[in-house]
């Protein structure tokens, strides 16, 4: 009867611990299923895009160059469009330019297969999302670059190719050679490489087509001409690693046409009249030295109010030659220096104190003195005249070595307008640049 009772009691715990065994793996199974199920729903209704979003950045790291093999390189092809010249600043010589830029290169993280995703086989997204190379312009002026460029995304396509559009207003330096100004020809170039990367781990290249004028828009004071690139590999003090850049460069020719009418016919109109005052005689009224005065205070006025002329440009300074001898002239001819010695003595006064002794003998007291006074008043008149006669003697004598010093100044003008002719109007060539 005992054994029958644990017999009982033995089946009733084994019973009711399988049971609850059998509950809990019951409600296992359930929530499981239902978990599986709900998220098979919520991928039901998950488009192939954002699947493919969250599988591809769920463990990527943007800040760690894109090689599962560390010592493997990534290459970088570069392509420039050159688009617009905004600005020449011939004082800082700085440009500002226009341009939009072609990065390629491969991320070995960001690859997927398109059959998993829908067929879905290229993607955009924000470039702060992936892996960026630190590729800048190094001659820029301007640091601060990223306000200066537009915001794009990428693309991105299944085998890891990533391209990258940018449209960049950058101001680069450019050694600007004004010697031949207006007439001047500009060579600059810009240098894309990478800022931290040598070449063990990144490369660069230019992409093999030259159609980088495809969307340029003419400046009308530069026209740009013989544009080209090369790839360079470099080497550097601080580092025993090469670096590599591909360096654009191109040659900026000027419209001279604007200086033309507002600096040069001007100039030739003032040489002809400063020419034609050369053969105007001198006169003591000053209308040369008016003259003078006010062409110079155009002249002045002229290179100063113009916006575009500044410290380099070529105000004709020949004419500097004729301006202190317009000034100077009129007061020399002018001049009078007295002789030296004695002069000529009045023959009517050594004859007029031969005779008084004859007169006094023959003439009364009255008709003496009256005689005397008259020969005084005769001879200062006598003096009077002999001193004009001295003055205008000196005057023309001053006056010809005026003109002859004019005739030297006017030999000397002529001589400097035409050698400054010849030489701001001589062809310049530059070097044509090697484009590999």
């Amino acid at each position: 009867m005992r054994i029958a009772r644990r017999s009982v009691r033995y089946v009733w715990a084994t019973t009711t611990l399988l049971w609850m065994l059998l509950s809990e793996l019951v409600q296992a199974n359930i929530g499981d299923y239902l978990t599986r199920t709900q998220i098979a729903l919520e991928r039901r209704d998950e488009t192939h895009a954002n699947r493919l979003m969250r599988d591809l950045f769920a463990n990527y790291n943007k800040d760690v160059r894109p090689v599962f093999n560390y010592s493997d390189t990534v290459n970088i092809t570069m392509h420039l469009w050159f688009k617009q010249v905004l600005k020449v600043d011939e004082i800082d010589q700085i440009l500002t330019i226009y341009c939009w830029t072609e990065e390629f290169w491969n991320d070995q993280f960001l690859r997927w297969d398109p059959q998993d995703y829908g067929g879905l086989t290229v993607i955009h997204l924000p470039i702060d999302k992936v892996w960026r190379p630190d590729i800048l312009v190094y001659n820029n002026a301007d640091m601060n670059v990223r306000e200066n460029e537009l915001s794009t995304n990428a693309v991105l396509n299944y085998t890891g190719g990533v391209l990258l559009f940018r449209a960049v207003i950058t101001k680069i330096t450019c050694n600007l050679d004004m010697t031949y100004f207006p007439f001047d020809k500009q060579v600059c170039s810009m240098m894309f490489a990478s800022w931290s990367y040598d070449g063990g781990k990144v490369t660069i290249k230019p992409k093999g087509t030259k159609n980088n004028l495809e969307y340029y828009i003419e400046n009308t004071e530069w026209k740009l001409e013989n544009f080209g690139f090369k790839a360079n590999e470099k080497y550097y003090d601080c580092c025993p690693e090469p670096y590599y850049d591909v360096t654009y460069s191109f040659v900026l020719e000027r419209n001279p046409s604007y200086y033309i009418l507002n600096l040069i016919i001007p100039s030739v109109f003032i040489t002809i009249v400063t020419m034609v005052g050369f053969f105007t005689p001198y006169s003591s009224t000053g209308e040369n030295t008016e003259k003078g005065g006010r062409k110079l205070c155009q002249h002045v006025v002229r290179c100063r109010m113009n916006g575009g002329l500044e410290y380099h440009d070529t105000c004709n300074h020949v004419e500097s030659v004729d301006m202190p001898s317009t000034l100077l002239l009129p007061g020399n001819h002018n001049r009078s220096v007295r002789k030296r010695g004695g002069l000529k003595e009045s023959n009517f006064r050594l004859s007029s104190s031969s005779s008084d002794e004859s007169t006094d003998s023959c003439l009364s007291a009255p008709m003496a003195s009256s005689l005397r006074r008259i020969i005084v008043t005769l001879d200062r008149i006598d003096d009077k005249l002999d001193k004009e006669r001295l003055q205008r003697t000196i005057e023309k004598e001053w006056e010809q070595l005026a003109r002859v010093i004019e005739r030297v100044l006017m030999i000397l003008f002529i001589f400097g307008t035409v050698l400054f002719a010849l030489y701001m109007l001589q062809s310049t060539e530059h070097q044509l640049l090697n484009i590999d």
